[in-house]
């Protein structure tokens, strides 16, 4: 992989504010009301008495990919993870590990599904970029609304939003989300409620049901898929299985590759004619 001229470009300020932020004891900015925080986490050891801390490989998973991109893919947030105490970064700066956007896809068991709108993408010459509505691993089984809220500046606790700063920086034609939730976020964020996110997906007149969304007030364009945890058994979804699965060569018993490949085929299109 990554075996063309690296065209990544600068790291972004809010990138680099974010990972500053996060590096400091208590956090800084959104960071310091966030329970995801390392020194807050109850899953890696108290940070309180130490006077040498220690961040266990729980950092941010966040911009990869270009950094001039036309189209960013946004999931919801990392998976959740055990610690690593060999990982202590809080005195690094920011380095991005994956400038080949295909690469995303082969660190996690779940996104590695959704490889074929990657490979679309790339195949295309079309710059990408990936990041996550909430920056930081869940807690565990904790109620994780509190720290989705504060990332992307929906909480009142924070005056600002990293997930709106980050965005909207990076000047992309168009945002795909990848889940009900970071849909959802994302869209209230800028100004619209999402209440049936199965059939809004599936609603528009590509195969795949890919269509920018309308009623928001974002400076970029906003399509919605689904994630590779969604049992696409919703009726909308159904009606067009067989379709999609012909239309990418695949058997009658394969749903999530044919509808990643399908879905990264109708947005290439839509990016020559638009």
């Amino acid at each position: 992989m990554g075996d063309r001229p690296n065209k990544n470009g600068s790291v972004p300020k809010t990138v680099t504010e974010l990972w500053s932020n996060w590096q400091q004891p208590g956090g800084a900015g959104p960071c310091s009301e966030c329970p995801r925080h390392w020194s807050r986490r109850s899953d890696i050891p108290d940070q309180g008495q130490n006077e040498d801390p220690n961040n266990y490989g729980m950092k941010p998973w966040f911009a990869e990919g270009d950094f001039s991109p036309e189209v960013v893919v946004m999931g919801e947030e990392p998976g959740s993870r055990d610690p690593d105490t060999k990982k202590n970064q809080l005195n690094s700066q920011f380095k991005q590990t994956r400038g080949d956007i295909r690469e995303v896809a082969e660190d996690s068991e779940t996104i590695k599904q959704v490889k074929p709108l990657f490979d679309a993408l790339y195949d295309s010459d079309i710059p990408t970029y990936w990041t996550n509505m909430t920056k930081c691993h869940p807690i565990g089984s904790n109620d994780n609304a509190v720290g989705q809220d504060v990332c992307c500046g929906l909480s009142e606790k924070v005056d600002r939003s990293y997930l709106r700063d980050e965005l909207e920086e990076l000047e992309p034609q168009i945002v795909i989300t990848v889940g009900g939730p970071a849909a959802k976020k994302l869209l209230k964020l800028y100004g619209r409620q999402l209440s049936d996110f199965a059939k809004t997906t599936m609603s528009g007149d590509y195969l795949s049901g890919f269509h920018p969304q309308s009623n928001h007030n974002a400076p970029f364009e906003i399509a919605t898929a689904f994630h590779p945890r969604y049992l696409f058994n919703s009726g909308e979804f159904q009606s067009r299985k067989s379709e999609i699965q012909n239309a990418q060569g695949e058997e009658q018993n394969r749903v999530k590759k044919p509808y990643y490949g399908q879905y990264g085929d109708d947005l290439v299109e839509w990016i020559s004619t638009n």
